[in-house]
């Protein structure tokens, strides 16, 4: 990891935590201060942590419902990553936590990439190699190609959707939620919580 990416990263959280211990001490003296408040910033500060440890930020989820077994279930889902800083993220170290309700799967990378062109992101030919117990990389933006030709995210302007599929146990019905842990080789954890919605359409975008 570059020592530029390391540093900002610390600069921001003691930033971060400056500004939080401001905003505690001002309650206090205003006397504003109650369990709602004190619960929305360490919400705020724990994914601010989470965000600015990982490396790895995360722009856009996406999924598209299938029937299976008679109901409408999101199998296949896309989630838009970008590192943080020009540091190098070795994919050949990534690997994948899925929780469910029921189940707990990792998933691993099996040197599936390839560039996105245009066309139907669910439709295109990279799905036919994701198995239920691996993931792959659709490449939006790789100046140097560093992802298709080494396996390696190595830039901040590097983006591309992580893919994978769900089982047919695990692929997930209206209102079913499923956590997601991304653990690339150097940083921590980036972790978030797909909740899938209504099927009213078959693509979805999670919030």
């Amino acid at each position: 990891m570059n020592n530029w990416g390391s540093s900002a990263i610390y600069a921001i959280m003691i930033l971060f935590s400056l500004i939080i211990a401001g905003v505690v001490a001002a309650d206090i003296i205003d006397g504003t201060s109650g369990p709602s408040v004190d619960q929305d910033l360490a919400q705020m500060t724990a994914e601010t942590i989470d965000k600015y440890s990982t490396y790895i930020d995360v722009d856009f989820k996406v999924g598209k419902f299938y029937e299976i077994d008679g109901s409408q279930r999101i199998k296949r889902i896309a989630i838009q990553i970008t590192p943080l800083f020009s540091t190098d993220i070795d994919l050949n170290q990534m690997t994948m936590q899925l929780l469910s309700r029921d189940n707990l799967q990792i998933l691993n990378y099996t040197g599936i990439v390839k560039k996105y062109s245009s066309g139907s992101l669910f439709d295109d030919s990279i799905w036919d190699n994701i198995t239920e117990s691996n993931f792959g990389f659709l490449v939006i933006n790789d100046i140097d190609d560093s992802m298709i030709d080494f396996d390696l995210i190595n830039e901040n302007s590097d983006r591309s959707y992580l893919i994978f599929k769900l089982s047919d146990g695990m692929a997930l019905e209206k209102y079913d939620s499923l956590y997601v842990s991304i653990l690339p080789g150097n940083g921590l954890t980036r972790s978030i919580n797909l909740k899938a919605p209504m099927p009213i359409k078959p693509l979805i975008v999670f919030e």
